[in-house]
C-alpha cells in the first residue's frame, strides 16, 4: 500500500479508518484545530470511523444500492445467540459455572475464524483430524459454530465477524457510490480478512493507501524503578512537571497491562496530578488526565443501581447487593435515611431481602419512598414471558415510578452512564428481530450479562496527561511519551491461545496470542512504533515484579541504568511533612444532670471497664457495625433463654413444686415453657431461618434448662420464686440508673437471692472486688432491692451460667445453708463478710456513677486479661492503637 498524511487527507475530505476509537477521535481532534489555525471559520466534519463501524457504514451503503440480500444482525443479537447455544449444549456439564467466560470465548473463536482464516468455514476441515479429537474442546466449538452458522443462515443474515467477507464480493457495487479513496491510519497489523478486503476495494477501482508512520529519532531514555507502583508514580510526575512546564503539549503514559491495573493507576494519578481534587465536593470536576480502557457498564454506580433496583423487581436480593442498592443516592428518597437499613439486616441474620421485606424497611424510616417503591413494585409482572421490547417498556416505567435515579441532577460521568444504559436498553429490544420471548429470569440474566461485558468510557475532560495501553498508544501521536511496564516477565507477553481452536491452525495462521515467536514479532513492532510515537520518550521497567527481582525486555536493546530513587511526594508524605497539628486532651464529655440516665446497669459495667467506651456507646450511641450472623446471633439465643427461665418458673413457682414434678410432668413444663420462648423472637425473623435450625433449638432449650434444674435448682434448699423479669431503679452519685431483675427467690429463713442469667462467660467472683469492679449488675440489683421501702432483706447473690458444657453458679450467701453452691460470704475476701460485700457496692458503685455524672471519658481501657478492646469495636474514635500501640497493654499490671 502506499502511504499517506491522515490530516492531509481528512483536510481534502477523504475518509480515513482507524482501529480504534480513541485515535478517531485524536484525529478528528486534531483535524479541527488545524482547521481553527487556519483562520476558518467554519468546515466539514473529519470523516474518521475506526474500522469496525466503517464496516457498518460499507453495509448500509450496499443496503441502500441493492446489493444487500441479508440483514446485518447487531452484536447484541449475536451475543445472545451465542449465549444460547453454548449454555443449551446437552454435552456440557449440567451447570456451567461462567457461562459468560465460555461464551466471550466461543464468540471470541469465530470472530478469530473468519478474521485469520481464508476466508470461509475453515472448522469444518478440522473435524475428525487431530486439530480437533472427537470430545475435545476444539471439537465443541465445531458443533457451536454450525449452530451459529444455521442460525444466521435461517435468518439470512451476516454478522460483525463475517461482514467484511460479505462486502468483499459486493465492493464493485460500493466503487459505484461510495468513497473513491480510503487511507488507513494507525493499524500495526493487517489480518488476511482486512487484506482481502482492502484487495477487493482496490480491484473495484478505490483507492486505498496507508497512512505514514511516525517519524523520529529511535533514541529513547531509560529508567528503571523500584516497583512497578514506583514505576507509575515517576511516570505522572514526570507528566506533572512537563504539562505545568508546557501546558498545550499532549502527554502519554503507555502501561503495560493497563486493564489489571486501572484501579491502582487511577487512584496513583488523582494523588500526583490533582491530589486537591480528591476532597470531597469533587467527583464531577474534570481531571487533568484521561484514562483509557473502560470499565463494565455495569459496573458505573447509577447502572449498578438500576440493575439493583431491576433484580429487587424480580424477587429478591442477597444482603450484600441490597445495603449496596439501599445506600445508592440513585432512587426513593434520601439515601443517608435508607443507608441504615442495612445495619437492621445483619442484626437479624437476613440472608436475602425479598420485595415484601425492602418495602417493609423501608417503611419504617420514609414511608413515602415506600409507597412510590411498593407501586412500582407492583407494576412488573412475572407471570409469563414476554418480548425483549416489551420487558425494555416495562423497566423503564419501573425505574421511573421508583424513584431512580433520584432526585439530583445528573452531570459529567454520571449523566454519561444514564445515557449508556439507556442505549443498551434500545438495543436490547433489537432481540426482536430474533422472534424470541423471554422468561422473566432470563430477561433480567441477559440484561445484566449485557451490561457486564459493554464497555462505558466516559469523555474525558480533555486534559493534558493520557493513560492507555501499549497498543492504543502506539497508534498514536504525542508531544512526550513514557512507555512503562517493559519487564523482560512481562514484556513480549506470555502467549495465550483461544482454547477452542486447534493450537496449531492457530500458530499456522498467525493469530495473536498464539504462540512466543508470533508475540515476541508482534512485541517488538509495537517497541518500534512506540519509540517513534513523540519526541520524547522514557522507556521503564520495575526492578521487582511480587518480590522477585526482573530484568529490562530484551526488546530494548543497550544498558539501563541503576534503579532511580521512589518519590516520596504522596498524599501520605505530605500529611507527614506538614506542621504538627495542636493537640488537644478532651477527656470530660459535658456533665449530666442529676435523674434518669440511659444504660441501666450497662453504663455502669462500662464506665468500669472503659470511661471513654461508656460514653461512645451509652452517650453518643455511636456503636460498632454488627458482623453478619448466620443463623440465630448470640443475643437471640441469649433472649431465647431469658424467656424459658421466665415461662418455666412462672408456672411452676417453688422449689416445692419443682420436686413434686415426675419426669413427664417435667417434661410438659419444660416443653410449653420451650414454644413460649420461641415466640420472644419474631415470627418473621424465624421465617429467614431453615426449618432445621428451629427444630434445633426446640430441642436445644429444653435439654440445656433440664441440665440446669438437675444441677443448680433441684440440689438447693427451698425457696420460691418472687420476682421474674421485674424492672427497679437505684439512685447513685445523683442519677437514677433504671435495672431489670431475671429472678428474684424468697429463701426459707425470709431471706432474698438475687438471681441473673448468663449465656455466655461468667467473670470470677473474685474480679467483682477490683478498684474498677467486674460484672457489677447484682451489686446494682443488690442496692436497688435495699433502696425499697422496707428494704428487701437480700442476703444471697448469684450469677447462673446456662451454656452447654459449663452449666454453674457464681456467687455469694451471708449463710452457706442458705444455698450450699455459693461462696459462704463470711469466708470472702472481704473479713467483714456479708456487711462487708454490701458495703463494697455502697461506697464503690457511686464512685463509678459520679465519673458517668461528671462526663470522665478518658481512653484507660481495663488493662489484660479481661481489656475491654477486642470487644469495644469503637477503636477509629479513641484511636488507641494508633496513639499508643497495643504493646503497652500487655505492660500493664492486671488489678485483678
Amino acid at each position: 500500500m502506499s502511504v499517506s498524511d491522515p490530516l492531509h487527507a481528512l483536510a481534502a475530505g477523504v475518509r480515513v479508518v482507524t482501529p480504534n476509537n480513541r485515535l478517531a477521535r485524536a484525529l478528528s481532534a486534531r483535524h479541527d484545530a488545524a482547521m481553527a489555525r487556519s483562520g476558518k471559520r467554519g468546515w466539514a466534519a473529519a470523516r474518521v470511523l475506526p474500522w469496525d463501524a466503517w464496516l457498518g457504514e460499507l453495509w448500509q451503503e450496499v443496503a441502500d444500492v441493492g446489493g444487500a440480500d441479508t440483514r446485518l444482525v447487531a452484536p447484541i443479537e449475536s451475543r445472545y445467540l451465542w449465549r444460547r447455544i453454548v449454555t443449551d449444549d446437552p454435552a456440557l456439564p449440567g451447570a456451567i459455572t461462567d457461562s459468560r467466560g465460555l461464551t466471550d470465548l466461543a464468540a471470541e473463536a469465530w470472530a478469530l475464524v473468519h478474521a485469520w482464516g481464508t476466508g470461509g468455514p475453515s472448522w469444518r476441515a478440522w473435524r475428525g483430524t487431530w486439530h480437533a479429537p472427537a470430545g475435545s474442546d476444539a471439537d465443541a466449538f465445531i458443533g457451536w459454530a454450525e449452530r451459529y452458522q444455521r442460525e444466521l443462515e435461517a435468518r439470512g443474515a451476516s454478522d460483525g465477524a463475517t461482514v467484511a467477507d460479505a462486502l468483499v464480493g459486493r465492493a464493485g457495487r460500493l466503487r459505484a457510490w461510495g468513497d473513491e479513496r480510503i487511507v488507513l491510519a494507525g493499524f500495526l497489523e493487517f489480518t488476511p480478512q482486512q487484506e482481502r478486503l482492502c484487495a477487493a476495494l482496490r480491484a473495484a477501482g478505490v483507492e486505498v493507501t496507508q497512512a505514514a508512520e511516525h517519524d523520529g529519532d529511535v533514541r529513547a531514555e531509560r529508567v528503571v524503578a523500584a516497583t512497578a507502583r514506583d514505576e507509575i508514580v515517576l511516570a505522572l510526575h514526570w507528566a506533572r512537571a512537563h504539562a505545568l512546564r508546557t501546558p498545550e503539549a499532549t502527554i502519554g503514559i503507555a502501561i503495560n497491562g493497563l486493564a489489571a491495573r486501572r484501579d491502582e493507576v487511577r487512584a496513583l494519578a488523582e494523588d500526583v496530578l490533582c491530589p486537591a481534587l480528591q476532597l470531597p465536593g469533587h467527583a464531577e470536576t474534570a481531571r487533568p488526565y484521561d484514562l483509557s480502557l473502560g470499565a463494565p457498564l455495569g459496573e458505573a454506580p447509577i447502572v449498578a443501581a438500576a440493575l439493583g433496583w431491576l433484580g429487587l423487581a424480580h424477587g429478591r436480593l442477597d444482603r450484600a447487593t441490597a445495603a449496596l442498592l439501599f445506600r445508592s443516592p440513585y432512587g426513593p428518597g434520601d439515601w443517608v435515611t435508607r443507608a441504615g437499613l442495612e445495619r437492621g439486616w445483619l442484626e437479624g441474620g437476613r440472608v436475602e431481602i425479598s420485595r415484601d421485606e425492602a418495602v417493609r424497611a423501608l417503611a419504617r424510616v420514609d414511608a413515602t419512598a415506600a409507597t412510590k417503591l411498593e407501586g412500582a413494585l407492583a407494576t412488573i409482572d412475572l407471570a409469563r414471558p414476554l418480548a425483549a421490547r416489551d420487558w425494555v417498556a416495562r423497566w423503564r416505567s419501573f425505574l421511573a415510578r421508583c424513584g431512580w435515579p433520584g432526585e439530583l441532577p445528573l452531570a459529567g460521568a454520571a449523566y454519561e452512564a444514564r445515557e449508556a444504559l439507556g442505549r443498551l436498553l434500545d438495543d436490547l429490544s433489537r432481540l426482536d428481530a430474533l422472534g424470541i420471548r423471554l422468561a422473566p429470569g432470563e430477561a433480567l440474566a441477559l440484561l445484566r450479562d449485557l451490561a457486564a461485558t459493554r464497555v462505558f468510557q466516559p469523555q474525558g475532560g480533555g486534559g493534558p496527561v493520557l493513560l492507555l495501553g501499549l497498543l492504543e498508544a502506539a497508534s498514536l501521536r504525542f508531544d512526550a511519551l513514557w512507555v512503562a511496564g517493559l519487564s523482560g516477565q512481562d514484556w513480549p507477553p506470555a502467549p495465550r491461545p483461544n482454547p477452542l481452536l486447534p493450537l496449531g491452525w492457530q500458530r499456522d495462521r498467525g493469530v495473536p496470542r498464539s504462540s512466543a515467536a508470533r508475540e515476541f514479532t508482534f512485541a517488538t513492532r509495537v517497541t518500534e512504533r512506540l519509540r517513534t510515537c513523540a519526541p520524547e520518550v522514557v522507556l521503564s521497567a520495575p526492578a521487582v515484579l511480587a518480590d522477585a527481582a526482573v530484568r529490562p525486555t530484551a526488546l530494548v536493546a543497550g544498558d539501563w541504568p541503576a534503579t532511580t530513587p521512589r518519590v516520596a511526594d504522596d498524599t501520605a508524605h505530605r500529611l507527614a511533612a506538614a506542621q504538627v497539628p495542636e493537640s488537644v486532651a478532651d477527656e470530660r464529655a459535658p456533665a449530666l444532670a442529676p435523674g434518669p440516665v440511659r444504660g441501666g446497669s450497662g453504663v455502669i459495667e462500662a464506665q468500669a471497664d472503659c470511661p471513654f467506651m461508656a460514653t461512645a456507646r451509652h452517650r453518643l450511641r455511636a456503636d460498632p457495625w454488627p458482623s453478619p450472623v448466620a443463623g440465630l446471633s448470640r443475643q437471640e439465643r441469649g433472649q431465647l433463654v431469658h424467656a424459658l427461665m421466665a415461662a418455666f418458673w412462672r408456672a411452676v413457682g417453688s422449689h416445692e413444686a419443682l420436686l413434686a414434678l415426675a419426669a413427664p410432668a417435667l417434661r410438659d413444663h419444660l416443653d410449653a415453657a420451650t414454644t413460649a420462648a420461641l415466640r420472644a423472637v419474631a415470627a418473621p425473623r424465624w421465617a429467614t431461618l431453615p426449618p432445621v435450625l428451629v427444630a434445633a433449638e426446640r430441642e436445644r432449650l429444653p435439654r440445656l434448662v433440664a441440665e440446669w434444674i438437675e444441677a443448680i435448682e433441684r440440689p438447693r434448699p427451698g425457696f420460691v420464686v418472687e420476682r421474674i423479669e421485674t424492672r427497679s431503679h437505684v439512685e447513685l452519685a445523683g442519677l437514677v440508673f433504671d435495672v431489670a431483675l431475671d429472678r428474684v427467690d424468697a429463701l426459707a429463713d425470709g431471706a432474698m437471692a438475687i438471681v441473673d442469667y448468663k449465656t455466655g462467660a461468667v467473670d470470677s467472683a473474685k474480679s467483682w472486688f477490683a478498684a474498677r469492679p467486674r460484672s457489677p449488675q447484682l451489686g446494682l440489683y443488690l442496692l436497688a432491692l435495699r433502696g425499697e421501702v422496707p428494704p428487701a432483706p437480700v442476703r444471697a447473690v448469684a450469677y447462673g451460667c446456662l451454656r452447654v458444657g459449663a452449666i454453674g453458679v457464681v456467687g455469694y450467701a451471708a449463710d452457706r445453708a442458705q444455698w450450699p453452691a455459693l461462696t459462704d460470704a463470711a469466708r470472702s475476701e472481704d473479713p467483714a463478710g456479708w456487711a462487708g460485700i454490701e458495703a463494697y457496692f455502697a461506697t464503690r458503685l457511686p464512685v463509678i456513677a459520679a465519673e458517668i455524672r461528671d462526663g470522665v471519658a478518658t481512653v484507660t481501657p481495663r488493662p489484660p486479661p479481661n481489656e475491654p478492646c477486642a470487644q469495644c469495636g469503637r477503636q477509629a474514635l479513641c484511636r488507641i492503637t494508633a496513639a499508643r500501640g497495643r504493646d503497652w497493654l500487655a505492660g500493664e499490671a492486671s488489678d485483678e
